[in-house]
This record gives C-alpha cells, structure tokens and sequence, in this order.
C-alpha cells in the first residue's frame, strides 16, 4: 500500500473517533440526526409507494407532494425546519463541552415549543389526535415550560419544576413509539414501506429520547437510573 493512502486512512482515525465520541453527539447534533432520518425516510417512502400507482409523477414530484403538497405536509416540512433551527441552537449551547450557555438552551427549547405546535397541527389535520396531543401538545408544553423555567437561585441548576418539563418532553416520545410499534405487528396487512416506515418513526423517537436525556439534569429520575445502569455494569 502506497505511503500516502496510508496516510489519508491514518488522517481519517481522530476524526471517526470524534464522531464516535460522546461528547461529539450533544442534544442539538441527536435531535438533527432524528430529524434527517425522520424526513428523508418519509420522502423515500413517499417516492417508494408512488412507484406503485400511474400517476406517471417523477420522484423529485412525489417528493414535492410529501413536502407541500398540502396543508398538512406543509405544517410538518414546517415543524422539521424549526426542530432543526433548535438543534442548531442546542448544538451552540453545548459548543464549549461543558455547561450548556443558558440562553441558547432556552432558545432551543422556545423553537422547539413552536415547532411540537405545528407538528400537532399537521398530524391533527392528518386524524391522529394521538400523536397531536402527544408529539404536539406534550412536547410544546414541555419545551415551553423548559424554556421559561428559572434556574435555582442557591445552585444555579435547574430547579424541580424545569426538570418536570423537560421530563415531558422525553414521555411524549412514548405514544409516537407504541403507535409505530403497533404498526408492525400488523404489517402482516400492509406493504414493505409501511413496516420500514414504523421502524424509522421507532428509530427517530428513540434518537430524540436519546437528545431529551442528555437535556436532562443529573438529579433528574431517569438520569440517576441510567447512571445506576451504567455503575452496574462496570
């Protein structure tokens, strides 16, 4: 193997080792990794199932539909752009490594708020009150709750009810997962792409939980069970 391709592989070890790390998937990177995965799986299952019909559309039609086709997709591409904008906000909150710089966290959290409340309209007009109440509702409420929650004044943490919302906002994954699940168990009915489409909301919930986590304080009662887990283990 020549020398040089040697040492493009070596340039290549640091880097995948800082993609690797924790460190490098903070809140705002997690949320983003969802939201792609979250999109782009629906476009390409929209450009899939529109194989299946003679509408004679190209696929870069079938993914105009799936984004603006109509009210509802418009909400959703909507909420997407937003949820994106936050991780963004998350992601410079947490660019020092060390604790979070408050008011981009809060900024993340606000844009998320909108967000959640635009996805809940989208899947409302779509019939599933479920997911409004859940990923819509749920989530803004504990987004914006986040958002407007005062650190403790003795501590400079967040206080008791900061972590209430912020909890929220990890148990509104839960409906959107046991739907999707549901959704597999009875693929026996439906199509290929369904069944890759419910694994894919499974996925992007559990990334998001994974995001809403790392937003958790450390006194926070999911936190300390997982640090239990992890104690355990070692």
């Amino acid at each position: 193997m020549p020398l040089m391709s040697i040492k493009k592989i070596a340039s290549f070890v640091p880097l995948s080792c800082t993609i690797l790390s924790r460190q490098y998937w903070d809140p705002g990177r997690l949320y983003n990794l969802g939201n792609v995965v979250g999109f782009f799986g629906g476009a390409g299952a929209a450009i899939a199932t529109g194989r299946r019909d003679a509408s004679g559309l190209s696929a870069l039609g079938r993914l105009e539909i799936y984004a603006f086709g109509n009210t509802s997709a418009l909400l959703l591409s909507l909420a997407t752009l937003i949820f994106f904008v936050a991780g963004l906000a998350y992601t410079r909150a947490w660019r020092d490594g060390t604790a979070p710089d408050r008011t981009m966290s809060q900024v993340g959290d606000g844009l998320s708020g909108i967000a959640a409340l635009a996805f809940g309209a989208g899947v409302a007009i779509l019939g599933s009150p479920v997911l409004a109440a859940s990923g819509g509702a749920m989530h803004a409420l504990g987004k914006f709750g986040s958002a407007f929650s005062i650190e403790s004044k003795s501590t400079g943490t967040p206080n008791r009810r900061s972590t209430f919302f912020k909890e929220l906002v990890l148990l509104s994954r839960i409906p959107a997962i046991c739907a999707a699940a549901v959704g597999v168990v009875r693929a026996e009915h439906g199509t290929a792409v369904q069944i890759i489409l419910s694994f894919n909301v499974i996925l992007c919930c559990i990334v998001w939980a994974a995001a809403d986590i790392r937003l958790l304080p450390a006194d926070a009662t999911v936190s300390k069970v997982i640090s239990n887990i992890v104690a355990g283990k070692r």
